[in-house]
């Protein structure tokens, strides 16, 4: 009989990451996103382990959510495809200047925050997909 993996206390963040991600699907299609939670929230244990920050998180599922390629489209922005462009997404959250404030600074007011998150927007919305 194989042994059973003893679970570890669960991570807020990646409750906090699935509540985003349904945000942002449910406002771009206007519909639940696909989700297997075992999957799912498996992958983004991996990718908060490997960035850290919630935030930086976030900074790339913005990135995500306005690709337009062609294997995103195809499978409607899931989570999995997230994963496996996790290295380019982290690569142009970290080249923008005004993700990388995002992510440093404190933002010490929600308005603050507010702010860059649309300067952030506008920047990369006026920065062409590679």
């Amino acid at each position: 009989m194989a042994k059973r993996r003893k679970k570890g206390k669960p991570n807020p963040d990646v409750h906090r990451f699935i509540k985003h991600y349904y945000d942002e699907y449910k406002f771009k299609y206007k519909c639940k996103p696909p989700y297997n939670p075992g999957k799912d929230s498996f992958l983004i244990k991996k990718l908060l382990t490997q960035y850290g920050s919630l935030d930086f998180l976030k900074q790339m599922l913005r990135l995500y959510m306005f690709s337009n390629e062609d294997v995103v489209r195809k499978y409607k922005h899931s989570i999995n495809i997230f994963y496996m462009q996790r290295e380019d997404l982290a690569d142009r959250v970290r080249r923008t200047s005004v993700g990388r404030q995002a992510i440093e600074s404190d933002a010490e007011t929600k308005r603050e925050y507010e702010e860059l998150k649309k300067k952030l927007m506008k920047r990369l919305l006026n920065e062409p997909l590679s």
